[in-house]
């Protein structure tokens, strides 16, 4: 009797503390980008996405946040012809994520539903994938935390600060249904996100990134996609805004390889 007391008390207690919202905090993102060179495949591109934090359970300095998303992205090819941008392909992207969040770091998992489509093309097959994925960031990592840094800042800054985040995810493999994985044969999904801000005025930055993707298939074989990138960019209205530079130094992935090329473009993260 006792123990069910306490029980109960506990319970109670928890029940108290618990908060359970609905914060409807929106957010957005985007880009568009020229690859140099250029060839029939790959020309310019586009992409735009959108999450919000739609339920939100606190529990004293740990949250749990639930966060769906919608992302797609958009490939041109170049003609020699009076019609010049030749559209080729189409990504979207249907998420759902949870992220686990305390003081310092952000625990997040995610399903992603993406498919890979041709526009009016036979000779590349439509892809699907079901993909389970673990990535842990520190709070810093997000852009609403660098705002917060940024309004506290003034005057040139050339200590180094380092942005960083990794990741993991598997396909599983389901009998049914036959769309869950597509096409593709990939097991596992890995890699990191590193980004080194080391000059700072005001609101404005320079940053080098790397970004080091791993994919491995169930036959053993272990395909990459290493990008480093430059970038300027500017913190205001609740954002930031990018001009950036990024090249593919090594690419062997078989799913709409760009192989090494170079990427110029604008981005916006909200």
């Amino acid at each position: 009797m006792r123990k069910a007391i306490v029980f109960v008390a506990l319970l109670v207690g928890i029940s108290l503390s618990v908060e359970i919202s609905l914060p409807l905090v929106w957010h957005a993102k985007g880009n568009l980008i020229r690859y140099v060179p250029r060839t029939d495949r790959y020309f310019t591109g586009g992409f735009l996405g959108a999450n919000v934090d739609f339920i939100s359970v606190s529990l004293g300095k740990y949250a749990i946040i639930l966060v769906p998303e919608a992302l797609i992205w958009t490939g041109m090819g170049y003609q020699c012809e009076e019609v010049i941008f030749d559209p080729r392909d189409m990504h979207y992207s249907l998420d759902a994520g949870i992220v686990f969040q305390q003081d310092k770091f952000r625990l997040k998992f995610t399903w992603y539903h993406d498919c890979f489509h041709e526009v009016d093309r036979k000779t590349e097959p439509t892809i699907i994938w079901n993909l389970f994925e673990l990535a842990l960031c520190p709070r810093n990592f997000s852009v609403q935390a660098r705002l917060n840094e940024f309004q506290s800042e003034a005057g040139f800054d050339f200590k180094p600060k380092i942005y960083w985040q990794v990741y993991f995810g598997f396909f599983p493999k389901l009998s049914s249904p036959s769309w869950f994985q597509y096409k593709h044969d990939l097991a596992t999904h890995f890699g990191a996100e590193l980004n080194l801000s080391f000059a700072r005025f005001k609101k404005f930055s320079a940053e080098a990134g790397f970004y080091p993707e791993f994919w491995h298939n169930r036959k053993g074989k272990v395909y990459n996609r290493i990008i480093g990138r430059l970038s300027v960019n500017a913190y205001g209205y609740g954002g930031q805004f990018s001009l950036f530079w990024s090249y593919i130094f090594s690419e062997t992935q078989p799913i709409r390889p760009k192989g090494r090329r170079a990427i110029i473009g604008v981005e916006f993260l909200m």
